[in-house]
């Protein structure tokens, strides 16, 4: 590995990524900052608040309205205060305030992904400013690297090398649907949706509302998909289907320029990881970079 790199997991969800990021962290004696809670924390903060972490919202906001004009009244209202929601707690990240509608991943998206996304990239930017990355693995969503901007501010010119993780589709189902459950049990306990993976659940809601004509709230979905798990099933597997298609060519092609690795079924993580150092260790120009191919 080059000096100093600091290596970045690409994968789909249910890849792993999270695992294999901790393990790189604990060997370079560095920890892991997941962008995930981070994105799910800074917009439920509004643009009123007196916190530091409010500028995200509101660098956010100056952007959208030149860049979606037709939609900025919209965001702009749903970057307030929710007076609906639930008296914040001192954990709540936007005490002593409430929250915002755009803490809903399912609302936020409903602008459409290309605004939901330009929210990320200006807080991973602010993040970066902010020094917030310094000795850290940076586990991002996997979307973040689709978009030039997080690419810049994740390239190898400022200090990191990518591993993509090549995981096989039925394996990710598996572990889709494991996380899925998780999910299904904090939103119960919490009596509110607690996203794990925000695109993966809003699906699963949708198809069993379209299909079952059934209204679905936190307390009852999990029974509700225990009753239909061919539907969660289903439809877990075609969203990930669907994501690789969007990301994975991208990941394999030779422009974004990834370590990429095969990961076989069954493998350990710890197999994955020792393979992950032996790659990264080797000098760039004998890094392995040929494409592999996965058909589904």
């Amino acid at each position: 590995m080059e000096k100093n790199a600091t290596p970045i997991i690409i994968a789909l969800p249910g890849s792993g990524k999270s695992t294999l990021s901790g393990m790189l962290a604990k060997k370079f004696n560095k920890t892991v900052l997941s962008t995930d809670p981070q994105f799910r924390i800074f917009r439920a903060i509004p643009a009123t608040s007196q916190k530091e972490e409010a500028k995200v919202m509101q660098r956010f906001l100056k952007r959208a309205q030149k860049e979606f004009p037709d939609k900025y009244q919209a965001l702009y209202a749903a970057a307030k205060e929710d007076t609906t929601d639930k008296m914040p707690e001192p954990d709540s990240p936007a005490y002593p305030q409430k929250r915002t509608h755009l803490r809903d991943s399912s609302f936020f998206r409903d602008f459409g992904e290309d605004i939901f996304r330009t929210f990320e990239i200006e807080m991973l930017a602010w993040l970066h400013e902010k020094g917030r990355f310094e000795e850290k693995i940076p586990e991002l969503s996997g979307s973040a690297l689709l978009y030039e901007e997080n690419r810049k501010l994740f390239s190898k010119e400022n200090g990191y090398i990518f591993v993509h993780l090549d995981v096989g589709h039925e394996d990710i189902v598996k572990h889709l649907k494991k996380d899925f459950y998780k999910h299904l049990e904090n939103s119960k306990m919490a009596g509110e949706w607690k996203p794990i993976r925000g695109a993966y659940e809003k699906a699963v809601r949708q198809a069993l509302m379209e299909q079952k004509n059934i209204h679905i709230t936190p307390e009852n979905v999990k029974e509700l998909c225990i009753q239909n798990n061919d539907i969660v099933e289903a439809t877990l597997s075609e969203v990930a289907r669907k994501a690789r298609e969007e990301r994975h060519n991208f990941w394999m092609s030779d422009t974004f320029n990834a370590i990429s690795m095969k990961v076989e079924a069954n493998e350990t993580p710890e197999q994955t990881f020792n393979k992950i150092l032996q790659e990264i260790k080797k000098p760039p120009a004998v890094q392995q970079t040929k494409k592999l191919q996965y058909n589904l």
